[in-house]
């Protein structure tokens, strides 16, 4: 899986300055009521800190969850990880989401806001 580009904010044009280590979770199939996570590294690219403003999940929320291990400021060149959870505890089908990921420096006056997507999909069987 390749590395997604950010979406620099109002359309400006600029080196990336985040990634994520892969663009796509799929969780394939799975049975009703079990758990599925992975794991996907968000990755300071640039010289400068990066903060993580958000995470924000859309799409089939009460099948999907997602859990940030990033805290305050990433480093260059470090990474940290969001684990990705399917969790079809009470429901079967085909689910689809997304997680949009807003980054920005860190430090004062030097960027916008930069967004990351990363797209969701599973499939749950009834558990009979």
């Amino acid at each position: 899986m390749g590395q997604l580009s950010t979406t620099v904010a109002f359309g400006a044009s600029r080196a990336n300055s985040t990634s994520l280590s892969q663009n796509w979770a799929d969780f394939g199939e799975i049975q009703q009521g079990e758990l599925a996570v992975i794991p996907v590294q968000l990755i300071n690219t640039s010289t400068s800190p990066q903060v993580l403003e958000s995470v924000h999940l859309e799409g089939d929320d009460m099948v999907f969850s997602v859990n940030s291990l990033c805290a305050g400021i990433l480093a260059p060149g470090t990474a940290c990880t969001l684990e990705i959870e399917f969790f079809p505890q009470d429901f079967w089908g085909d689910f689809s989401g997304q997680i949009r990921i807003q980054t920005k420096s860190a430090q004062p006056g030097t960027g916008r806001s930069e967004e990351l997507e990363l797209t969701l999909r599973g499939r749950a069987s009834p558990a009979y």
